[in-house]
């Protein structure tokens, strides 16, 4: 298990590998990292695996 900095949180949305909402559900979020679980119980705190999207605006929030 891979845990976020809560200190610093980047969420799932400006993370490269971010597959957007489950389908089923508006709570966890779907991680395309090749190592990782897909399923991500708290997108808003990311992981320690975070990777800035390119071209994204940090300000930003959740869509």
């Amino acid at each position: 298990m891979h845990f976020a900095n809560h200190d610093a949180p980047h969420p799932c949305w400006t993370c490269q590998y971010y597959g957007g909402p489950l389908p089923d559900n508006d709570v966890n979020g779907l991680c395309q990292h090749p190592r990782l679980s897909p399923v991500v119980g708290q997108p808003e705190y990311g992981c320690a695996f975070w990777v800035r999207e390119p071209g994204i605006n940090d300000e930003q929030r959740q869509p």
